[in-house]
């Protein structure tokens, strides 16, 4: 809102006077701010006023203009709030051009006022040569001597087409703007310091200063030497702005031939934009899309940081983007301060750190960072490097749709259930030992348990494999885990003479031997060689072995076995001898101390041993 104010109390006409134009953003309670701006002290007379309940639009900025008499070298601004807390909003006064006043965040309760000096406001430059001119941007950062510096731009004539300065009443480093159309031809722009060191702030511990002339969108003077002593000039041409020439492109951004540089649609828009995550190592990797899907916002973490730890007064922080603007400042007596804010992305993000005229020598206390939601800085300045009214930019990222695979087991009934994982890994659902080396397993899977995943400090006990069953016939009592290695003990007769050798026998039961005499009634019948009467009958009657078992050998037996009673049975028949021999068969006569071998006709023999002495 623009009004203009003029007082009766003044001359209407409006020569000879210097044009005010008071500035105010208004809080959440605007019809309580009212000023008045008095010539020379709060007990001067009124120049022009607005009173309580003049402003009634919250968060506005409204612009009011009155006109000073040439005649008033000092005036006095007075701020005042009828509710007396002051208020949240922002003022700035600027006559003839320069801001005199400037309270980005005032800190007042009933009222508070600000005495300045006039300017003197130069007289209007002549007005620019007929025919065509070049618009011009003047760009002044000035250092922390603001009041020093003035500049100029002169024809080829000497004549001075643009100036601007000295600035005496704008905060330290408040960055200058100044927009005019110049003639056509050779133009020379000359800065001046009055004390003689340029804009090199950093001679006195500040920052320094820079300026720039831009035409036609091109940087016609590079002003980056700070350091140029009383003063520096320039010299260019200046010519009418000529077109660029055309950009020829898709200049349409659904498609991804899409060219932002493009002026003339040379109907090159061929492949629709299919938005979705394009990395194919995502789990949500789509094979159709062919742009990246970004997020549009996000929250951002904006840190304040103060080098002296006392908080900022007089000093704000705006951060915007497009027409959304956001003001930060520390009201807290703390090193850093914290502050969420949503930000849209992928977009440009801009901050720039307004000081007031009585802040100005703390600035350099102040700096801020802002961290994206990964922790990522987007743009940092730390004290003492920050530059007021300086504007910082980068690109905000918010990330995008794209999902990292988790990878797990997904069955939510097994042991290694990963309720966050989207990409399936195999599922397990009996823990314990799962190595055959150890005793624990094979007790697991005795019982029918049949681990699948081992779990730590599961195995313990090293398996020693063996028989482990104390009947069998290899039983070790060393073993722990049966390798089913066990033998059965088979007992039996396992002397391989023995008439009922046992050839799967693997325990000897020599008792159970038995024994044939080979004799001629068949093996066992009637006894077995083991019996020491039977081998004693058929060792002293060869006739039971060789020829029957008849009753005089049963008679002998018994009488070896004790059941006979009375005198040994014997033998007797008539036969006849036919032959002796000697033990190879050899025949003999009866000889002394031989044993010889009586045959007779029935074929029955004899032993006998003869000793005639």
């Amino acid at each position: 809102m623009k009004k203009l104010l003029i007082l009766l109390l003044l001359p209407l006409s409006i020569l000879a006077q210097k044009q005010a134009v008071i500035h105010i953003t208004t809080d959440q309670y605007p019809t309580e701010t009212y000023w008045t701006l008095f010539a020379d002290s709060l007990y001067g007379d009124t120049i022009c006023n607005v009173p309580a309940g003049y402003y009634t639009s919250p968060y506005t900025t409204y612009t009011d203009t009155c006109y000073i008499n040439d005649s008033i070298t000092d005036i006095t601004f007075l701020m005042r709030d009828t509710y007396g807390d002051g208020m949240n909003g922002s003022y700035y006064v600027s006559i003839c051009g320069d801001t005199v006043i400037n309270y980005a965040t005032p800190n007042f309760q009933s009222g508070i006022y600000s005495n300045r000096q006039v300017p003197n406001c130069l007289p209007p430059p002549p007005p620019p040569p007929p025919g065509a001119c070049v618009p011009t941007v003047v760009n002044i950062n000035l250092d922390q001597y603001p009041e020093e510096t003035s500049w100029d731009i002169k024809d080829s004539l000497g004549n001075v087409v643009f100036s601007g300065g000295t600035y005496p009443n704008v905060p330290d480093y408040q960055p200058q703007f100044k927009f005019k159309c110049l003639p056509v031809g050779e133009l020379t722009f000359t800065i001046y310091d009055t004390y003689g060191d340029g804009i090199a702030g950093s001679l006195w511990g500040g920052q320094d200063g820079s300026y720039y002339v831009m035409q036609c969108g091109d940087t016609v003077v590079y002003g980056t030497v700070a350091n140029f002593g009383n003063d520096t000039s320039h010299v260019w041409y200046a010519d009418t702005c000529i077109p660029p020439p055309p950009v020829y492109g898709c200049m349409d951004d659904d498609y991804v031939e899409y060219n932002p540089l493009a002026t003339i649609d040379d109907s090159s828009c061929v492949t629709l934009k299919i938005y979705g995550c394009i990395d194919s190592t995502m789990f949500n990797y789509d094979s159709l899309a062919n742009t990246m899907e970004d997020i549009d916002s996000c929250g951002y973490t904006l840190i304040l940081h103060d080098l002296v730890g006392n908080g900022w007064v007089g000093t704000r922080l705006e951060i915007w983007q497009d027409a959304d603007t956001l003001e930060f400042l520390m009201d807290q007596q703390v090193f850093n301060q914290s502050f969420d804010l949503g930000l849209y992305a992928p977009a440009k993000v801009y901050a720039k750190l307004f000081v007031s005229q009585q802040a100005q020598h703390t600035a350099l206390e102040c700096g801020f960072t802002l961290l994206n939601p990964f922790g990522d800085t987007t743009i940092s300045i730390q004290p003492p490097f920050i530059v007021p009214f300086k504007t910082y930019e980068s690109t905000t990222y918010c990330g995008n749709i794209c999902e990292e695979k988790v990878y797990g087991c997904m069955d939510s009934i097994a042991f290694n259930y990963v309720d966050s994982a989207n990409t399936a890994l195999p599922c397990y659902y009996y823990p314990g030992c799962i190595s055959p080396a150890y005793l624990e397993y094979h007790i697991d899977t005795t019982n029918g348990y049949y681990t699948d995943i081992n779990i730590q400090d599961s195995c313990v006990t090293l398996a020693v494999f063996g028989c482990t069953d104390s009947l069998a016939l290899n039983y070790d009592s060393l073993a722990n885990t049966n390798n089913g290695s066990c033998i059965a003990v088979v007992e039996g007769c396992m002397d391989i003479n023995a008439y009922n050798y046992n050839i799967e026998a693997n325990t000897n039961d020599s008792l159970s031997c038995l024994y044939a005499a080979n004799c001629i009634t068949g093996p066992g019948n009637p006894y077995w060689l083991n019996d020491p009467c039977y081998a004693w009958v058929i060792s002293v009657d060869d006739y039971c072995c060789e020829n029957e078992w008849d009753t005089i050998c049963q008679a002998t037996y018994n009488y070896c076995e004790g059941t006979w009673i009375g005198p040994a049975p014997q033998r007797y028949k008539n036969k006849k001898l036919v032959a002796i021999t000697d033990m190879l068969g050899r025949p003999v006569k009866d000889i002394n101390r031989k044993i010889l071998i009586y045959i007779y006709d029935d074929g029955s023999t004899e032993k006998y041993y003869y000793i005639n002495d």
